[in-house]
């Protein structure tokens, strides 16, 4: 299959069509985001409730994320297409057949080896912090060397958590969508990114310029109008109109890209 070439520019058309797609049902996207996140929170609690019974919890919702990922994008595929998106379109890929399933379960397999790898590899950062049984974590009781390893720790696994995230980005699209093998969308979905490395690029920076400024302008509005007790509330529905236009635009990449996909 081909994969487009785009110019660097489209990083920032990617965010500007993902926020239109957005606004053409922003309560039904984001009522799919929170069911997403209602999920993973609900995996948390049980796992922290149940001790050691619940800790397969989290590996198995990460060996699952990959597919209900495509699951948001289907959502976001459905509003480009003027269709009523529904919260259960979430698990559409878990319905697509066995052979996909195990695909994209397979996808999920990789991300989580990739996850404990990166920790074993960052694991001699944490060990500069001292005897972890007497260390005390809050960041008033820290030297300034111990948040400085604790900064390093941070940068370097979100780094890596980054390129992870890049190598696999159209993977389980591509498995769900046009039915490719896990190998095989792999290898398509790294072509495709580099060939719109400059394009992802500026589509990276653009995010984090818009999270920042947006989230840095929240945070003085709330100071200076003196109602603290409205930040919660506001930084959640920011939150989830930001990861629902940030879906929204995952989706037009991968339609600029390769073609939509009925």
């Amino acid at each position: 299959m081909r994969a487009a070439q785009l110019p660097a520019h489209h990083g920032w058309v990617w965010i500007g069509q993902g926020w239109r797609i957005f606004r053409t049902q922003p309560m039904q996207i984001s009522v799919l985001v929170m069911t997403y996140g209602m999920l993973w929170i609900l995996v948390t609690l049980l796992s922290s409730a149940t001790g050691n019974y619940g800790l397969p919890l989290i590996p198995i919702f990460q060996l699952l994320a990959p597919a209900l990922s495509v699951g948001l994008l289907a959502g976001a595929r459905a509003a480009d297409q003027a269709i009523a998106v529904s919260p259960g379109i979430l698990f559409e890929p878990l319905r697509q057949g066995k052979r996909t399933v195990v695909a994209l379960l397979a996808i999920g397999g990789i991300q989580l080896a990739c996850v404990f790898l990166l920790l074993w590899l960052c694991f001699p950062i944490l060990n500069e912090l001292g005897d972890p049984t007497t260390l005390d974590l809050s960041a008033a009781k820290l030297t300034p060397q111990q948040q400085l390893i604790g900064l390093r720790f941070g940068a370097v696994l979100a780094s890596g958590m980054l390129v992870v995230s890049l190598l696999l980005w159209f993977a389980p699209v591509l498995i769900a969508w046009h039915q490719l093998p896990p190998v095989k969308a792999i290898f398509f979905g790294l072509i495709a990114f580099w060939r719109n490395r400059l394009a992802f690029l500026v589509y990276l920076i653009s995010w984090a310029a818009i999270g920042f400024v947006a989230l840095t302008g929240i945070g003085l509005l709330i100071q200076l109008t003196g109602l603290e007790m409205l930040a919660v509330p506001v930084m959640m529905v920011f939150m989830i109109g930001l990861t629902g236009t940030f879906r929204c635009s995952q989706y037009v990449q991968y339609r600029d890209v390769f073609g939509s996909a009925n």
